[in-house]
């Protein structure tokens, strides 16, 4: 696997976030669970002070993929606050909005073992995303996945939907997307920066992207659609915790095998699954940052 490199336009580094657990001056840090871990955070909106966590008589701002405990607090300070959870044997996700002080209960079921899961594998992903201020807005104008920016990205083939999504810029963008024949393949005019393209046919072959937004830069990138993609094993995740979920721990490993090739191919997985509330962004920016060992571990 190739040396991991950083790009500048492939994550924003937010400078002075405060990691999960870490201390500032006006709190202490938050202890690990002392019961049941029973649920994690799948989505937040909200800023980090306003948005809480209280826990064994310690407060501190609650991040995405954090394990949840049964009696831990979350406080909702203001009405534009939502958090969306994961909550052990729920039928769907569990959307909480402001204002409002949540208490976990216990799970509504004891017969999975959650624990590694939530903190083996989601809470040092959330860990990176705050400690590191990885993000995918506010950045330099790119595409902001280490293949696309390399111009090595593949994809399987196949009649599917493809994503397509870039960082910083303004708006609004023009999109091109050309096939391997250079003809129009899909154009559009956005204000966000990504679209989900619908599903049609995308023969092998190396397609172009082209963005350009409301100052007339340009940024322009390739892709190669082939037949095969890495076979590998995720972790089984319960039907509880989503199917994006599940989907996204399998893309993550799909990025490991080379972050340098498949993490296009992670970012049209994650795109493509139902969505149980799982926040995206954060995902793909953990996919931008190309930490083989943090995405999959062996």
């Amino acid at each position: 696997m190739p040396k991991q490199k950083m790009f500048s336009a492939a994550i924003a580094i937010a400078l002075g976030a405060a990691a999960w657990g870490t201390t500032t001056s006006a709190e202490a840090a938050i202890p690990a669970c002392g019961s049941a871990t029973v649920a994690f955070v799948k989505q937040i909106d909200g800023s980090s002070e306003s948005v809480r966590i209280k826990r064994a008589g310690s407060e501190d701002s609650l991040s995405v993929f954090a394990p949840l405990c049964e009696g831990d607090v979350v406080s909702l300070k203001t009405a534009s606050d939502r958090v969306v959870l994961g909550v052990a044997g729920s039928s769907g996700p569990n959307e909480i909005r402001g204002p409002k002080s949540y208490t976990v209960g216990p799970a509504s079921t004891g017969s999975q073992s959650i624990s590694e899961l939530i903190e083996g594998r989601l809470l040092p992903l959330g860990d990176r995303l705050v400690g590191q201020g990885l993000a995918r807005s506010g950045g330099e104008f790119g595409f902001g996945l280490l293949d696309l920016e390399t111009e090595s990205a593949q994809i399987k083939s196949g009649f599917r939907p493809l994503w397509v999504g870039w960082t910083g810029g303004q708006a609004p963008y023009e999109l091109l997307v050309l096939d391997p024949t250079d003809r129009i393949f899909a154009t559009q005019t956005l204000s966000d920066t990504s679209t989900t393209l619908p599903a049609r046919t995308i023969t092998p072959g190396r397609y172009t992207i082209v963005v350009k937004d409301a100052y007339g830069r340009t940024r322009q990138t390739f892709f190669d659609a082939v037949e095969d993609v890495p076979a590998t094993s995720a972790p089984s995740v319960p039907a509880w915790m989503g199917e994006d979920t599940a989907v996204m721990l399998a893309a993550f490993c799909v990025a490991a095998e080379d972050p340098y090739v498949w993490s296009y191919e992670a970012a049209q997985q994650i795109s493509g699954a139902k969505d149980t509330g799982l926040d995206r962004e954060a995902a793909l920016a953990l996919i931008g940052g190309g930490d083989s060992d943090a995405l999959c571990p062996r």
